[in-house]
């Protein structure tokens, strides 16, 4: 059995009772005796059990871990089970109700109690607290960071450029890093409460020079892209204190984005050796080292701003 199927586990499974239960819900199912010499008879089969298997004394097997039993195997024997347990299983196993499954899980992580849960949610209480019990065991864990990010969100975000973040990812990352309110605002897609308006604002501000100070560290950015990406910065981190409009966060951003990459040339046409553009016309290596010194030059300032875009 795996070690992470356990409450006392560091990093456990947050289903290690449904898990912990299928294991000796399949070791339960008997094999047919296998064939004399000589002898043919059909495929071997599993015999299904018709009672909950006996399971080792320990305190991993719980009360929970025995209800899970009894459920599999009134599944097994098509005997009705308790409507809660029945709503928890298909939420969690319904690929239909996915959204609603995220949603249910995310706010988990934000600390909202089984009684705030269900009345949001419209289920009953005892359908959360069973599927906590049984699919989503990390209350007691929601004080150690690490454990939530590296065992609950890293794994739902993107861990390449090839991957696609989802729904799922972001809502519980911001349920990580924010509040109630927040969350509303990332899952429902709009403001519902007033926030502060400049949250979103510094989020992406914070966002954008960490990525930076993380890509230079790693020798990716080259000097002039990072420098031309910082002064922008720098100048929407010093208006940051006062709430920016929709307009000004707009514009601000397309500053930043524009910024990092000195190069308007066609990507499919340019050449390896190019150097950056300012407009439609190009300056050397030698030459963007100019742009750093104090005094240019008359002639370099006249040709640079012969390079400019017409105001």
């Amino acid at each position: 059995m795996n070690r992470s199927w356990s409450k006392t586990h560091p990093f456990r499974a947050p289903d290690w009772r449904w898990r912990r239960a299928n294991y000796y819900w399949s070791k339960s199912f008997k094999r047919k005796r296998k064939p004399a010499d000589g002898e043919v008879i059909g495929l071997e089969e599993p015999e299904q059990p018709t009672q909950i298997p006996r399971i080792p004394r320990c305190a991993d097997n719980d009360e929970e871990v025995l209800r899970i039993l009894r459920f599999l195997l009134n599944r097994r024997t098509k005997t009705p089970n308790p409507v809660f347990q029945q709503d928890a299983f298909e939420i969690h196993h319904n690929d239909a109700f996915c959204l609603l499954r995220w949603e249910l899980e995310a706010r988990i992580l934000s600390g909202a109690s089984v009684s705030e849960l269900a009345k949001r949610m419209g289920m009953l209480e005892q359908t959360v607290q069973c599927y906590e019990n049984w699919f989503y065991d990390v209350r007691d864990k929601l004080d150690n960071k690490s454990y939530v990010f590296q065992c609950l969100i890293a794994p739902k975000l993107p861990s390449t450029e090839e991957n696609v973040v989802t729904k799922e990812g972001i809502w519980k990352l911001y349920a990580f890093i924010g509040n109630e309110q927040l969350l509303d605002q990332v899952i429902f897609e709009s403001v519902q409460a007033p926030l502060d308006e400049g949250f979103w604002a510094e989020d992406l501000v914070h966002n954008i020079y960490r990525k930076l100070a993380i890509a230079c560290r790693a020798n990716v950015l080259k000097p002039v892209e990072l420098l031309r990406a910082f002064s922008h910065l720098y100048k929407i981190k010093k208006q940051a204190q006062t709430p920016f409009t929709k307009s000004e966060i707009q514009r601000h951003l397309y500053e930043a984005l524009t910024s990092i990459q000195w190069d308007w040339t066609d990507e499919a046409t340019k050449k390896d050796d190019e150097s950056y553009m300012i407009g439609g016309a190009s300056l050397k290596p030698e030459e963007l080292l100019l742009l750093g010194s104090d005094k240019p030059g008359p002639e370099f300032t006249k040709y640079l701003q012969s390079a400019q875009f017409p105001k």
